[in-house]
């Protein structure tokens, strides 16, 4: 091959074929001769100084050129390529676009999380230890990047920013946009918008460019038609494009579906239902709360039996566990050693604390807090957290003469309490069955009270308004139940004397000067002030915080005295009436839902209440698809209303 200048030749029609821009038979012409040449080497290195025949020869030869492969690379004239801006100082292009230059972006908002002060990064870089850069030596690097970032292009730079992010909040441009402007006045700004109704039809028409992405804008456009808007004529000469066009019609056509596509779900027969929820439908309140959320979510969830993939990770439901247990464990232990609520010491909380936290940690989804160390961290955490609610819910019980007379109270067929059972249509019942946390009793002149307490991981309320739409039942049902049957759990016929959060955390005090422990401790029980609604009658409420006063406001439940001895305007409180009033109301919620059950109801209609629905952590979504931008899905809008309207309207439909 040398001596017929094979290599010469190649070489030759390498470069006519780069002079004429055919890039890719250059790249063929290099890697043919190449890739003989490396035969050739590894036939003389397995076979060494053997002789062969030339049969044999050419047998291998060939059977080696049959296997060689080609890589062709896309041409090297037209590329783009995408990287951060540090890596850009390597890069020399005729065309550079920087996208996302927003202040705090360029230059970076210094961040001050961290253990390390910048001096600190110094002295141990000065040292040899190797951390990141302080936050000086940072800002002058990020000066460098941003030159060699801004003078790379030899043709053109194009800089562009978001004038707001995915939730509409305004962002504002880089301090570098206006010093570039500042040092070259001629530069023309331009505003490129996702939605592009807004220009003229010129500036509509550069939207029309490549066809995936114009199709997409098409759609939109005639989105927006279907609902009454104008839309320009240029839309309708793309869309002749993609009907007309032999490459494109039925792709588009099968996108443009969409634009009457509903997407809903169609109600299951009453047979269906029944053999999906049972002839008498058996459920909790939480159960009953989540069809008020969205009917289509409790079918999935406990018509089809949907669930999520198990992940071996700690989730909010595994710390409201260890909460409810610890809280469990502690009533348990007092009651095994003869003390109640009150009687502890600060060492005794601790101690209770730590015990109950070492019996469930094992315990809890195959020893999950012992399997890191960081999770050993989350965990000691968790026990803080516990100690803090012993030691409160200690003090609380000092001025209160409230005691528990029951802990993760049972109600349903097999339970403590009977099940409340309501009956449906077609002489079909609801069967409600659950678990309370924990019930109160307190009795003065004759009377006797029941209150509930709910342990929570999180801040809660009752408001008024969730309760109206069926969202929150719980509390109001558990008080329900407990006073229906009060005798037969304590033995006397009791009167409801309210329901109330317990919040289980930790909380940080912030205070404008040094505080005495006295004083700390004082700050420490107003954080955890439980929150709910309580009996309007100041008998009850005196039994709740003895030491509440008039002209004061309590530190254990929301309410509060005004001089003359009345409740004063923030006190959450309700009358027996009220709380009578809601109870039938309740009731009435129930049975409406459970008619619809029977009758498969499963429609797509989640709630939005101000900025909440249940969609934010729906783990069903991908299975009902809802799309708020489709008009057969769309939100059931619940209106806020307070707490004297929400009375007047149970009262009114009670009486229906």
């Amino acid at each position: 091959m040398m001596d017929t200048h094979v290599d010469e030749r190649l070489n030759t029609w390498r470069k006519n074929a780069e002079d004429a821009g055919e890039l890719e038979l250059a790249r063929e012409h290099e890697q043919a001769w190449k890739s003989v040449i490396g035969l050739l080497d590894e036939f003389v290195e397995v076979m060494g100084d053997d002789e062969v025949t030339l049969d044999v020869f050419f047998d291998v030869v060939n059977t080696g050129l049959d296997a060689l492969d080609f890589s062709l690379l896309p041409p090297s004239l037209d590329q783009l390529v995408v990287t951060d801006m540090e890596n850009s100082r390597l890069l020399n292009k005729k065309v550079i676009f920087a996208v996302g230059i927003n202040d705090g972006v360029l230059p970076m908002r210094k961040q001050d999380s961290g253990i390390l002060s910048d001096e600190d990064r110094e002295r141990l870089n000065q040292l040899g230890i190797a951390v990141r850069p302080s936050g000086k030596q940072m800002l002058s690097s990020e000066e460098f990047l941003a030159y060699r970032l801004f003078t790379l292009a030899s043709d053109k730079l194009f800089i562009s920013f978001p004038n707001a992010d995915e939730n509409g909040k305004e962002l504002s441009e880089s301090s570098y946009i206006r010093r570039l402007e500042a040092g070259f006045p001629k530069l023309v700004r331009g505003l490129y918008l996702s939605d592009p109704s807004l220009l003229t039809d010129e500036e509509q028409a550069m939207y029309i460019s490549a066809p995936n992405a114009s199709i997409g804008y098409l759609t939109a456009q005639l989105q927006m038609k279907k609902k009454g808007y104008a839309m320009s004529s240029v839309w309708w000469d793309a869309y002749t494009f993609f009907l007309s066009n032999g490459q494109w019609k039925g792709k588009a056509s099968r996108i443009l579906e969409s634009l009457f596509y509903q997407n809903k779900a169609q109600n299951i027969s009453g047979e269906a239902a029944t053999a999906l929820f049972g002839e008498n439908v058996h459920a909790s309140v939480s159960r009953m709360e989540r069809f008020y959320s969205c009917h289509f979510q409790h079918f999935a969830q406990h018509g089809l039996k949907l669930e999520e993939r198990a992940h071996f990770q700690l989730q909010s439901v595994d710390i409201g566990e260890i909460f409810h247990g610890a809280m469990e464990w502690i009533s348990a232990e007092l009651h095994q050693r003869n003390l109640e609520w009150g009687e502890l010491s600060m060492e005794q909380c601790i101690e209770m604390a730590g015990l109950a936290m070492k019996y469930l940690a094992p315990k809890l989804q195959h020893e999950i807090l012992l399997s890191t160390k960081r999770l050993e961290y989350i965990e000691y955490k968790l026990l803080n957290i516990i100690i803090r609610a012993t030691r409160v819910l200690n003090e609380q019980a000092k001025i209160s003469q409230f005691k528990p007379v029951g802990l993760e109270v049972d109600f349903g067929l097999k339970g403590d309490i009977p099940p409340l059972t309501l009956p449906l249509n077609g002489g079909r019942e609801l069967v409600l069955q659950g678990r309370i946390d924990r019930i109160d009793e307190a009795q003065k002149d004759a009377r006797t009270f029941l209150r509930i307490i709910d342990y929570k991981s999180s801040a809660h309320d009752l408001p008024m308004t969730e309760v109206y739409y069926g969202l929150a039942l719980q509390m109001l049902t558990y008080l329900d139940i407990v006073v229906e049957n009060s005798a037969k759990l304590i033995g006397k016929v009791a009167e409801p004397a309210g329901v109330l959060y317990f919040h289980m955390h930790n909380p940080l005090v912030n205070a404008e000067k040094e505080m005495t422990d006295t004083e700390l401790e004082k700050e420490l029980l107003k954080s955890f002030r439980m929150k709910g609604l309580v009996l309007d009658d100041v008998l009850a409420v005196s039994l709740m915080d003895v030491e509440l006063e008039a002209g004061k406001t309590s530190t254990v439940i929301p309410t509060g005295l005004k001089k003359d001895g009345n409740f004063s305007a923030h006190s959450a409180t309700a009358t027996k009436a009220e709380f009578d009033t809601m109870r039938q109301y309740v009731r009435q919620q129930y049975v409406k839902a459970g008619n619809k059950i029977i009758d498969g109801e499963v429609a797509i209609n989640p709630y939005k209440l101000k900025d909440r629905t249940p969609c934010q952590l729906c783990p069903f979504r991908s299975v009902c698809q809802f799309d708020a931008s489709l008009a057969s899905n769309q939100y059931r809008k619940l209106e806020n209303q307070n707490r004297a309207d929400v009375l007047m309207k149970m009262r009114e439909e009670g009486q229906e």
